[in-house]
């Protein structure tokens, strides 16, 4: 095998020749000695029984992607007679050409490479999905160098050209990309706010195709909603404006009884929620937290049934919640907002008591601890008065979270300890001891100053 030889030479003669004569969206022929090679490299890292040589065939691969000859040996192993593995490195080749190596890109090429890049997406639209998805990729490599210089608005363009070779499912797919390589790929600062200033005016476009695709409706597949969801979740790396995401916000509400959309929905809640922004928005926080409030009959439920991914995805949108806005939460004075508080409050301590014992029967209730030492802090930093109201306000619910934490520090039968694994048995010792460090020595002061001696003493005990 030619590439596995010492002397790694990458290219005969006659095929840089050859490259020199094409242009860079241009293929080779797929019979040249150069093309031959690579695909016998690919076939051997994927079929070669000796480790040694999938590993020298790797490594070979890797040195020809930083070749300018790599551009046409892209898209010839991107035709569609060759194998899904060459059409994989076809498709990497060129990404790899485009993040890595834009500065060396002539911008006379960058009308055709444009072109060329579009047309294969859409070749590959309905797969294999693994080139499908590295064209996709590469697109979005491209939006992001190009949307710099030569294509001002690119983000946009890209929207209304895929719209309109009808293939929203690729737009889709491609502003998911976006925001992921923004973060792999090595920008300058200037660079990188260029991009965010771009990426900001685009927004709008992009919320707006998210809406329609949340709403459904004519010309558009139910199935693109889930995908809709994860461009909304991918764009809050560039700070989604609030009052504009804030009608998408309250209508993921509605799909949180959806198996199938519930992980996404509660990524793009807690994430969007976590936002510092956000907070410059009381009413729309408000108006969540009341959507929020609502899924208590769906947590009591979860945890009838012993659903314990529900009661997760619940609690990780209250503690995201209660994190980033505990000064609202506290500071409140409206009546039914504080009865939104109380119930998120109860909500938490729902979590923290789950049935079972941590984390063999459950492996989340132990992220509520950190939210409790908080909030009786953030009680006892507030002004006096208003510290004191609040104590009074919520000792009841300090003492339930002592008995409760009572329950879940209990070490269980004999029987059920022997069948734990060492691991297991660990996580649950350093959970009793998180709860005696916290709460049995009174580091939180809600806790220490509302419940009575007797509770710590049982602690003790």
């Amino acid at each position: 095998h030619y590439f596995i030889q010492s002397n790694l030479r990458s290219i005969a003669l006659w095929d840089m020749a050859w490259a020199e004569e094409l242009h860079p969206w241009q293929a080779l022929p797929t019979s040249t000695p150069y093309m031959n090679e690579v695909k016998e490299a690919i076939h051997a890292l994927y079929k070669h029984p000796e480790k040694e040589i999938r590993s020298k065939a790797e490594t070979w691969l890797l040195q020809q992607q930083n070749l300018p000859i790599s551009w046409q040996a892209g898209w010839t192993l991107l035709q569609p007679s060759q194998t899904v593995e060459e059409q994989y490195f076809g498709a990497h080749f060129i990404h790899h050409r485009i993040s890595q190596c834009w500065p060396s890109i002539n911008i006379e090429h960058f009308q055709n490479l444009l072109q060329v890049l579009f047309q294969k997406l859409i070749e590959y639209r309905k797969g294999p999905t693994i080139v499908r998805t590295r064209l996709s990729v590469a697109v979005a490599a491209f939006v992001l160098h190009a949307m710099q210089g030569p294509w001002p608005g690119a983000i946009g363009h890209t929207i209304k050209y895929l719209r309109a070779q009808n293939s929203v499912d690729l737009a889709l797919q491609v502003l998911v990309l976006i925001p992921e390589e923004f973060s792999s790929i090595t920008f300058t600062a200037q660079s990188k706010s260029v991009i965010r200033c771009q990426a900001k005016q685009a927004v709008p476009e992009v919320l707006q195709l998210v809406s329609e695709c949340q709403q459904g409706g004519a010309g558009v597949d139910p199935a693109y909603k889930e995908v809709s969801l994860r461009v909304f979740n991918s764009w809050i790396t560039f700070e989604l404006p609030v009052p504009e995401s804030a009608p998408l916000v309250e209508r993921m509400f509605d799909d949180i009884g959806n198996p199938a959309l519930f992980d996404i929905v509660v990524d793009c809640l807690v994430n969007f929620l976590r936002q510092p922004i956000t907070i410059s928005y009381p009413d729309t926080v408000w108006e969540i937290i009341a959507k929020l409030a609502q899924l208590q009959a769906t947590l009591g439920e979860a945890i009838q049934n012993d659903d314990m991914g529900i009661c997760q995805g619940v609690c990780q949108m209250l503690l995201a919640t209660t994190d980033t806005y505990s000064k609202l939460l506290l500071n409140t004075s409206r009546p039914e907002r504080i009865s939104l508080v109380s119930c998120l409050i109860t909500m938490v301590l729902e979590c923290t008591g789950v049935p079972g014992h941590f984390p063999v029967d459950e492996n989340f209730s132990d992220t509520t601890l950190q939210f409790w030492f908080n909030f009786g802090d953030d009680i006892i930093s507030e002004e006096a008065d208003h510290s004191k109201r609040l104590l009074t306000m919520y000792s009841g619910v300090f003492t339930k979270l002592v008995e409760v934490l009572l329950r879940k520090t209990m070490y269980p039968s004999d029987d059920a300890w022997q069948s734990w694994t060492d691991d297991q048995r660990t996580e649950f010792e350093n959970y009793r001891k998180e709860v005696h460090m916290r709460v049995m020595r009174g580091e939180s002061g809600g806790i220490r100053d509302t419940c009575r001696p007797l509770d710590f003493q049982r602690i003790r005990t």
